[in-house]
């Protein structure tokens, strides 16, 4: 089965690849499930469900950076088994981040929502690492202190690399 993400990452995001993932299943000939990604990413938490959805679906995942792999859609692209990337893809890794729109929020509302977001860049970062060989978060952290505004930008040679692809070319 081929999917694609050519968007922005969210809620409408996860009910498409829920759908395609669920009819993959049911389709017991399909045993791989090509994802094709160029998106700026997007919801960290729609990002999650698309990664659990996909590591889940007992199907071999095969990734291809087809231009911007950004932000969350990192997150999508490390649930492939197998991680292709055009030569000219461009990836980008920050830590998570949400705004906070309660202008009236107490100390100890805004102490909660800092504790959350910290376990969330924590867990976003592990998640990433994880499935690599060569990339720790030691590592990662030290990347995205040295760029501008926190938005480390990198190429496919970096992302081979560091194991975040694993072959330059079309699946």
């Amino acid at each position: 089965m081929k999917l694609a993400i050519m968007e922005p990452i969210s809620n409408e995001t996860v009910t498409k690849v829920l759908e395609e993932v669920l009819i993959c299943r049911a389709n017991r000939r399909d045993q791989n499930i090509f994802l094709y990604i160029n998106s700026p990413g997007g919801d960290v938490d729609a990002g999650y469900a698309i990664y659990e959805t996909l590591r889940l679906s007992g199907k071999r995942i095969i990734s291809y950076a087809v231009n911007h792999v950004y932000s969350c859609a990192v997150l999508v692209y490390m649930a492939g088994d197998i991680r292709f990337a055009n030569p000219h893809s461009d990836f980008m890794i920050h830590e998570p981040y949400h705004e906070i729109s309660d202008d009236k929020m107490s100390v100890k509302g805004y102490q909660k929502n800092m504790e959350d977001l910290s376990e969330c860049v924590n867990e976003f970062f592990n998640v990433i690492c994880s499935r690599t060989e060569h990339l720790t978060i030691a590592k990662l952290k030290k990347y995205i202190q040295k760029a501008p505004e926190g938005d480390w930008y990198f190429k496919s040679d970096l992302a081979m690399k560091l194991g975040i692809t694993h072959e330059m070319g079309m699946p």
